[in-house]
């Protein structure tokens, strides 16, 4: 009777150990003030192999006063030979009962966002990367594709995450 209970209840303990060393944080340096955010591994997640990598990071804010005024912290990009392409970011930023969606992109009218990858290894199949970023924000109504900077926020941050793939 518990017999074909034992191979499910093996597989859930063994994706459990995967997804246990997922982790990390990210440092957000936004008007004058240094935040904290830690990894969401649920929906952080990588594919490609060592010598190309997809990349999407989602980090939730750390501490009471971050969390009061940012919710979740993006950065997307490709990854090829040490060098990135493609760079995405995206922050919600609280006012008041109000939600603001920020995005950054890089090209100079997106934003001019840079995304450096100081290291990056893979070992089975679990990518561990760090880096840096910086760029400028700005509020769009469709999700990234036209961002106004006429209003815009300079941010810097760093991030070292131990990713898993895409499931």
């Amino acid at each position: 009777m518990f017999r074909p209970a034992i191979p499910a209840l093996l597989a859930l303990s063994l994706a459990g150990a995967a997804q246990a060393e997922e982790a990390g944080t990210l440092t957000l340096d936004l008007g004058g003030e240094s935040h904290s955010f830690t990894l969401w591994a649920d929906q952080s997640d990588w594919s490609g192999s060592e010598s190309y990598a997809s990349v999407n990071i989602y980090a939730r804010p750390d501490g009471e006063a971050t969390r009061a005024a940012y919710g979740i912290l993006t950065l997307g990009f490709e990854l090829a030979g040490g060098n990135t392409n493609a760079p995405e970011a995206s922050l919600t930023r609280l006012d008041g009962d109000t939600r603001v969606k920020l995005y950054s992109q890089g090209d100079a009218d997106e934003g001019g966002l840079t995304i450096t990858a100081d290291s990056s290894s893979v070992s089975g199949d679990e990518l561990t990367v760090s880096g840096s970023f910086s760029g400028d924000m700005g509020i769009s109504e469709n999700y990234g594709r036209d961002i106004d900077l006429s209003d815009a926020v300079a941010f810097t941050g760093t991030f070292d995450v131990v990713l898993g793939p895409v499931q």
